[in-house]
C-alpha cells in the first residue's frame, strides 16, 4: 500500500483465504481498495475498532473493553497459514514458551476506554502483535500434538511394523494426511484380484503331514524350485550382490515363522521417525538406530491398479504423485500390467523421499502370491545408515528442482 495515502473510513469486511480483508476509503480520493490488516497503518486502527462497534450498535449495546480487547486481539491475530508458519521459526525446535494468555488480555484491556482511541505508536503495535501471535503459535502447537499423538496410535495400531512407529513434526503445524487409510497389504481396485495363497501345485519345503516345523537351511526346497540362490544370511541380512529377485517361504510351507527366509513378511524390525523435513520435502523417515548393510525397511503398499489408470494419475496436477509400478515383469506394451497407488491407502513407506544418493535399493519379492504381476516391492538398506539419518530411495524420474541435497544431485538443467 503507498504509504503517502491516509484511510478515511472502513466500509465493510470479508473473510478470503483464512484473512480478513477491508474495503477502505482513502481521504481526497474516490479510491477504494481490499487490504488485509497488516496493510493497514498503526493510526488507522481505531477506524477499524470504530467499524465493528458501529456495525454492532444497530442491535446491540456498546462494545464492553474486554469485548474491544478480544477484537484487537483477532486483528492483530490476522496472518496467513504462510507467515504463520514463518514466524514460528523465530523457536529453535519448535520449543514456545508457557503461555501467558491471561497477562496479554489484561495488557490490551488497560489500553482501552470506549470513550478515547487507542493511541499505539508502532513499536507498541508491532510488540503487542508479536505476543498475540506466540498465543496462537502456542494454541495450534497443542492442538497439533493432540492430533499427532492420536495419529501415531492409530498407525500402531493398525501397522504390523515390530517396533512402533514415532511421529514427529518440528517444522510447522502440519500433521499428516488425514485422508490416508493406514494398511499393511495391497488393496485391489475393481476386477483385480490378488492370490493370498500359492496355486495348489506349489508344495513348499517341509513336509505337510508333520506336526513339527523344520528349520531352513540353505538348501531350502523353495530356493530349488525357483532355481534361486538363498537371499538372506543368518542374521537376515540381504545379499546385495544379487540381482534376482527375493523369493520367501510362504503359507505353503512347513518351516516356522522364525525361518531365515521370512524376512519381509515378519514385517519390520526398525525404530522408525516419520518426521517434518527441513528441506521442504514434507514428511520423510528416518531411523532411530544404526542399520547394517542389506537391512529389510518395509514393502511399499496401496491401492493396486492398472498401469493405464496409473499413467493417467501420474499426468494429473491435480494431487501428489505417489505411485510405484509393479515391473519386474514387463506386458508386451514394455509396461508393467498394475500400479501401486499409495495416496489414500498406504504405510509409512509412501513417506519416503527421492535422493539422487540414496541409502535404500528396491528389490521385487515373491511370498504367498507367486503371479508374475504381483509381487511384493520391498526397501533394504544398501550401505550401512547412521542414526538419525533419513532413509531415501531415487524415483527414477527427472525433477525440474530436485531438493535431494546430494553430490550426486541431477536435477533437469
Amino acid at each position: 500500500m503507498d504509504k503517502s495515502l491516509d484511510i478515511e473510513k472502513i466500509i465493510m469486511h470479508k473473510f478470503e483465504n483464512n484473512r480478513r480483508l477491508f474495503l477502505v476509503k482513502f481521504k481526497g480520493y474516490e479510491i477504494y481498495t481490499w487490504l488485509p490488516l497488516i496493510d493497514i497503518e498503526i493510526s488507522s486502527y481505531n477506524l477499524i475498532m470504530d467499524y465493528f462497534i458501529s456495525k454492532k450498535i444497530k442491535t446491540l449495546p456498546p462494545l464492553s473493553i474486554k469485548q474491544r480487547a478480544k477484537n484487537l486481539y483477532n486483528m492483530l491475530a490476522s496472518i496467513s497459514e504462510e507467515d504463520l508458519n514463518i514466524f514460528v521459526q523465530q523457536f529453535d525446535n519448535f520449543i514456545l514458551p508457557k503461555s501467558k494468555l491471561d497477562i496479554l488480555m489484561q495488557d490490551l484491556e488497560s489500553l482501552i476506554d470506549v470513550n478515547r482511541e487507542i493511541e499505539l505508536n508502532e513499536k507498541q503495535i508491532q510488540q503487542l502483535r508479536e505476543r498475540v501471535l506466540t498465543e496462537i503459535c502456542i494454541q495450534r502447537r497443542s492442538e497439533q500434538l493432540i492430533k499427532l499423538q492420536e495419529q501415531e496410535w492409530m498407525y500402531n495400531r493398525i501397522c504390523d511394523n515390530r517396533v512402533p512407529l514415532k511421529i514427529c513434526n518440528n517444522r510447522d503445524f502440519a500433521i499428516l494426511p488425514e485422508y490416508l487409510t493406514y494398511v499393511n497389504e495391497y488393496i485391489a481396485s475393481d476386477g483385480i484380484y490378488i492370490p493370498c495363497t500359492p496355486p495348489e501345485k506349489f508344495f513348499g519345503c517341509g513336509s505337510t503331514n508333520s506336526f513339527k516345523k523344520h528349520k531352513c537351511s540353505k538348501s531350502c526346497a523353495c530356493m530349488a524350485l525357483f532355481e534361486v540362490t538363498p537371499a538372506y544370511n543368518k542374521e537376515g541380512l540381504l545379499s546385495l550382490n544379487r540381482r534376482k529377485a527375493i523369493h520367501e517361504c510362504n503359507k505353503m510351507c512347513n518351516c516356522d515363522e522364525d525361518c531365515r527366509y521370512r524376512v519381509v513378511q515378519r514385517g519390520c524390525n526398525v525404530k522408525l521417525l516419520i518426521f517434518r523435513t527441513a528441506t521442504g520435502t514434507g514428511w520423510g523417515i528416518k531411523t532411530l538406530e544404526f542399520l547394517p548393510k542389506g537391512t529389510f525397511i518395509g514393502r511399499y503398499v496401496g491401492k493396486v491398479i492398472p498401469w493405464e489408470e496409473g499413467e493417467l494419475l501420474s499426468k494429473s496436477n491435480g494431487r501428489e504423485q505417489y505411485l510405484f509400478d509393479i515391473d519386474c515383469y514387463k506386458m508386451d506394451n514394455g509396461h508393467s500390467k498394475y500400479t501401486v497407488d499409495a495416496y489414500y491407502y498406504g504405510n509409512f513407506t509412501r513417506f519416503i523421499n527421492h535422493s539422487c544418493e540414496p541409502n535404500l535399493t528396491v528389490f521385487n519379492v515373491w511370498i504367498n502370491s507367486l503371479d508374475n504381476n504381483l509381487h511384493e516391492i520391498a526397501f533394504f538398506t544398501k550401505r550401512n545408515v547412521a542414526n538419525g539419518e533419513e532413509l531415501t530411495f531415487n524415483y527414477r524420474k527427472v525433477f525440474k528442482y530436485c531438493k535431494c541435497g546430494s553430490f550426486q544431485c541431477k536435477p533437469q538443467k
